[in-house]
């Protein structure tokens, strides 16, 4: 599906608004500084400030090999119950294809070959499917590097990234705040 880039001043639903990033940061579109996913915005309606994060199509713009760029529609971590979502306006017609369809159709696809399976999630049940990448100090990623996810339950999964730094993907029915720690936890 194709959606607006997401800039540094577009709104959230909530009233609130994407957050400058610092001087380094130079990708603009119509003026503007591109909003990444993992950057902050500020939410006007329990007045704290978020972390932006994917919600659609998997396909995104990197920054720089190493973030995505957040598109509307995409949602802030906040404090909120209902977590809001940008509305991208600033960078005009300026857009990406998420690829949701395409990714609609194979989930489908393999949810029909393999629906008699018990422990098979449908794609109604798994809103929110993330992979995330390690990096460190100095931005490189951190492959083969043992971790510990908490999930709001309280959950742990433990993990090693692979050779580029990636987690492995961690599926939930809705948004959910998450903690990662660095080597293997019994308690987080």
């Amino acid at each position: 599906m194709l959606r607006r880039i997401a800039v540094v001043g577009d709104t959230l639903t909530s009233g609130g608004v994407i957050l400058p990033y610092g001087n380094q940061m130079d990708f603009m579109f119509h003026g503007h500084q591109v909003a990444l996913i993992g950057g902050e915005a500020y939410c006007g309606t329990c007045k704290s400030t978020g972390i932006i994060i994917k919600a659609g199509g998997p396909a995104r713009l990197n920054y720089m090999n190493a973030r995505e760029v957040a598109l509307d529609r995409d949602i802030v971590l906040c404090k909120c119950q209902q977590h809001p979502q940008i509305i991208a306006i600033h960078a005009g017609d300026s857009t990406v294809d998420d690829e949701a369809e395409k990714y609609s159709a194979m989930a489908n696809a393999t949810s029909a070959s393999t629906s008699s399976a018990r422990d098979v999630r449908t794609q109604s049940e798994v809103k929110h499917d993330e992979q995330f990448t390690l990096y460190d100090a100095t931005g490189k990623p951190m492959p083969e590097t043992f971790y510990t996810v908490r999930l709001s339950s309280g959950e742990l999964a433990h993990g090693v990234t692979d050779s580029s730094g990636r987690t492995e993907r961690h599926a939930t029915s809705n948004a959910q705040n998450i903690r990662l720690y660095l080597g293997h936890r019994e308690v987080a």
